[in-house]
């Protein structure tokens, strides 16, 4: 059966993406293939067509079980057999399966790196027919990755027991030269076929916001929601404490808006529950840490907002790629705090090892240069991922300052401004601080009324600080960045 017929019968599809059908030859042809693919790309398709379509069952080494679950739920939909082996499935689950699986029942098996080296699973490697052994999220495997994974390294000595080696297909999002070259060398794949899309999504729109305090970023973050109402988004947070803070802001001044929080505080059947909601639409804006997000098949995110600054360029490529998976356009905000910068870079360097800080600091002025930059933001990004691209004129330094500012710069809702300060008197846990003269000159209020019932300023404040008057009338360059 053709590649297309697969497609057809079992996703509805009449055609496939760009450069997926190259890569699925490419695996079925036997060779070894690395397949770099933006977020949203479609990269599962490229191992779950050629799966379908060989004798065996492909093992695929995924480092997430949300992920692994999601998948495999996702493959039982569309008539599928699959299964995954992980801490949540009972024992005598879990032997059943592997009974199953020696009995070739199933067409895909998910695990994490880590079983692979556990006894049991050896002998069961040992009695079963496997077509492709696919390295899902293969950037873990570097060093210089983002989500490095020392078990990803062992992968190759733990498949040795196999009879026969099958073909390896290594996938990944956006990727540098070093982490691809890390993945071939470690996994020691036979001259493999490297298939690496540009890291530029043309749907996505990059606008970075200047946002000297939490009040700023309310003020933006309340304007984008109003400006995408009934729309689906995710607003991701450096914390588990914003997240919730986040969430807690946009229920009391929203309340129409369907709200959740999203960390790993939680349980995993507390999450489980709030990224369905989120995928079935039933609940329509999620704010999560990075724990939320990846194999999340979720096609019509409108919108993606980092609440505070990003800090490395492979975590902001793969969460604004979440966005538009659909092909539609979709708006990618980032709020940049200088403050926010240098807190998660203390907070995370505190955590690693002198190589991983070093690292880190690349990658940190790397992401500082993308989002300061002054010519085109996506062509910035794809620039640190080796590629290509020419002006997107959607992001923030494409489209004419004035377009964009005009978004942003409406006079003062008084209303909302009371909303917040009653939030700050009932809800200590919750405080806004108080206000700075760059948040008055950002958001440029026209009168001094409106100027005094911003929480924090009030009639004193006006009356004691001289250049106030100059501040309202002076507009601000640097609203957005």
């Amino acid at each position: 059966m053709q590649p297309e017929k697969i497609l057809k019968r079992y996703w509805g599809y009449e055609s496939f993406r760009e450069g997926q059908k190259q890569i699925i030859c490419s695996v079925l042809s036997g060779k070894d293939t690395i397949a770099s693919i933006p977020t949203g790309g479609g990269k599962s398709l490229c191992f779950q067509v050629p799966a379908l379509m060989l004798s065996g069952t492909a093992l695929v080494i995924t480092p997430l079980i949300s992920l692994m679950q999601d998948q495999v739920h996702n493959l039982e939909k569309h008539g599928i057999s699959a299964t995954y082996l992980n801490s949540t499935v009972p024992k005598e689950e879990n032997a059943t399966r592997m009974q199953k699986m020696k009995q070739g029942d199933y067409k895909l098996l998910y695990i994490s790196p880590e079983r692979l080296k556990t006894k049991k699973f050896q002998n069961l490697l040992k009695n079963c027919a496997i077509s492709i052994v696919v390295i899902d999220e293969a950037h873990c495997i570097s060093q210089w990755g983002n989500d490095f994974r020392p078990g990803y390294v062992e992968i190759n000595q733990h498949l040795s027991v196999l009879k026969k080696r099958p073909p390896y297909i290594a996938v990944t999002a956006t990727a540098t030269k070093q982490i691809l070259t890390d993945i071939s060398r470690t996994l020691k794949l036979q001259q493999p076929a490297l298939f690496k899309q540009n890291a530029a999504r043309t749907n996505l729109e990059i606008l970075v916001l200047y946002t000297p305090s939490t009040v700023i970023k309310l003020l933006f973050l309340l304007e984008i929601l109003k400006n995408h109402q009934n729309e689906d988004g995710i607003i991701y947070a450096a914390t588990r404490k914003n997240t919730e803070y986040i969430c807690k802001v946009i229920s009391s001044l929203l309340p129409h808006c369907s709200t959740a929080f999203y960390h790993g505080g939680q349980t995993a059947e507390e999450r489980k529950k709030i990224q369905s909601a989120f995928i079935s639409g039933q609940t329509k804006i999620i704010a999560a840490t990075n724990a939320f997000g990846m194999g999340v098949d979720k096609p019509n995110v409108r919108f993606v907002v980092h609440f505070d600054t990003p800090i490395t360029v492979e975590d902001f490529a793969q969460e604004i790629g979440r966005g538009g998976r659909d092909g539609k356009q979709s708006k990618c905000y980032t709020f940049y705090s200088e403050t926010d910068r240098e807190n998660r870079f203390s907070f995370q360097s505190n955590k690693k090892n002198k190589h991983q800080v070093l690292k880190l600091v690349k990658s940190a002025e790397d992401m500082k240069k993308i989002l300061l930059s002054k010519k085109c933001k996506m062509a910035a990004l794809s620039s640190y991922f080796d590629s290509h691209t020419n002006g997107c004129k959607s992001c923030s330094s494409c489209v004419p300052k004035m377009t964009l500012q005009k978004q942003f710069t409406r006079a003062i809702d008084r209303d909302l401004f009371l909303a917040l300060k009653d939030i700050r008197q009932k809800e200590t846990q919750y405080q806004l601080p108080t206000v700075s003269k760059n948040y008055i000159a950002l958001i440029q209020p026209k009168k001094e009324s409106v100027l005094s019932s911003i929480p924090g300023i009030g009639r004193g404040f006006i009356e004691n600080v001289p250049e106030i008057a100059k501040i309202i009338s002076t507009k601000d360059d640097k609203i957005l960045t």
